[in-house]
């Protein structure tokens, strides 16, 4: 049915990063929620992706079908950083670029700088080692998926290296496009997946979720 996945996260993220760049006006979130209402129906079943993006002038949403994951998902580490990282913005023309040249249901990139892994191209990353979780903790956005676990889990922010990336058992991309996936390997041989055991559990975790919401 027309129900959004932790909507009100979202909404309360994309706020934050509007009031960052000035472009917060009032009644903003009636208006979003008035046009989604208008453009979703009752009586079908989505399986999407929503977007929704506000400038000065306009709020545009739109719809498309969420690629399914294969279970043989890779990472490609890209040496780059987000530009005002800890916010959503728009400003992602190079890692647009970079996906469009991917198959987005077998790969994802992998961001990097100065040697520290930050986050992927659309979603956040969960490090597993001796079943404890860790995160990147700066210069990466913190979205809705990650919260909802950070919630359900205990997770460790910290900084993840690539030098001593090998030391993890599991690694999975999380996010609203995603959902959960368990990487399988990295390209050029930097990791390879050791175990899925945690990612077992965090899956029947947001399944669960889902099918409450």
């Amino acid at each position: 049915s027309a129900k959004i996945l932790f909507y009100k996260t979202h909404i309360d993220n994309l706020i934050k990063s509007l009031k960052k760049y000035n472009i917060h006006k009032k009644n903003l979130k009636k208006n979003i929620f008035k046009l989604i209402k208008l453009n979703l129906k009752k009586n079908k079943n989505y399986d999407h992706l929503l977007r929704v993006a506000v400038n000065n002038k306009m709020i545009s949403i739109s719809l498309r079908k969420r690629p399914i994951p294969k279970s043989n998902f890779k990472l490609k580490v890209i040496n780059y950083k987000r530009v005002d990282a800890v916010y959503k913005n728009l400003k992602y023309k190079k890692i647009l670029k970079i996906l469009s040249k991917l198959d987005v249901t077998k790969f994802d990139i992998a961001l990097y700088k100065k040697n520290k892994i930050l986050e992927t191209g659309t979603s956040n990353l969960l490090f597993i080692k001796n079943n404890k979780i860790f995160s990147p903790n700066k210069d990466c956005y913190k979205g809705s998926t990650i919260k909802f676990f950070s919630k359900k889990a205990k997770i460790k922010f910290t900084n993840i290296f690539i030098k001593y990336i090998n030391n993890y058992d599991e690694i999975l991309v999380i996010g609203s496009g995603r959902g959960i996936v368990s990487v399988s390997s990295i390209e050029n041989n930097l990791w390879q997946r050791k175990s899925l055991k945690v990612f077992n559990k965090l899956s029947k975790i947001y399944k669960s979720e889902i099918k409450k919401n």
